[in-house]
């Protein structure tokens, strides 16, 4: 009953006109719990994510370790909840940055190589080009029909590391949703 009345909060604050972005993306943040097992999506905090890739690496940095961390360093309460949020965020963003379409190539391009160069400071470049090939899995297919679409290919190539297709691999392999088999089936 308390997630129905935050949900027609979070709707009205997002009809305000003048309310700023930042306040409505805190107020998401803090809710974010009761929007992972609702219909209803942290749409302010996935726009973040699409326009800003220093919030992207940020979020990577909150949920996994930099390369050649030690793990005997220990992570307060505070650190366990953000990295939750954050793991759920990213799990639940499925529309990449700018909309991939050919002519947003330099966009996309843009936002990807920044991304990159982020994470790679932070220590997290690996796992960073897993998390944008997970999130450009679902860049919308070209007007043929043909998928990935010409802008990802593009950047796929640019990029040229196994962790970026291998993201995308997982990604589609994952989007599958549970299968089951009859055990006397074939």
């Amino acid at each position: 009953m308390f997630s129905f009345y935050v949900e027609q909060l979070l709707n009205r604050l997002n009809s305000v006109p003048g309310l700023e972005r930042t306040k409505l993306a805190q107020l998401q943040w803090l809710y974010l719990p009761l929007f992972e097992h609702g219909d209803r999506q942290p749409v302010v905090l996935h726009d973040e994510l699409r326009q800003n890739p220093q919030f992207f690496a940020d979020v990577v940095s909150w949920v996994y370790r930099a390369e050649g961390d030690a793990q005997s360093s220990e992570a307060t309460e505070q650190d366990n909840v953000r990295a939750r949020l954050g793991y759920s965020l990213l799990n639940t963003w499925h529309t990449p940055p700018p909309t991939v379409a050919v002519d947003q190539v330099p966009a996309l391009s843009d936002w990807v190589s920044t991304a990159r160069r982020l994470l790679a400071e932070s220590g997290r470049a690996r796992i960073g080009d897993e998390c944008i090939g997970h999130l450009l899995r679902y860049a919308a297919p070209d007007s043929d029909g043909g998928w990935p679409n010409k802008s990802v290919c593009e950047i796929i190539e640019e990029v040229g590391c196994i962790e970026f297709v291998q993201g995308i691999d997982i990604e589609v392999f994952n989007s599958r949703g549970v299968t089951s088999r009859d055990p006397y089936a074939g």
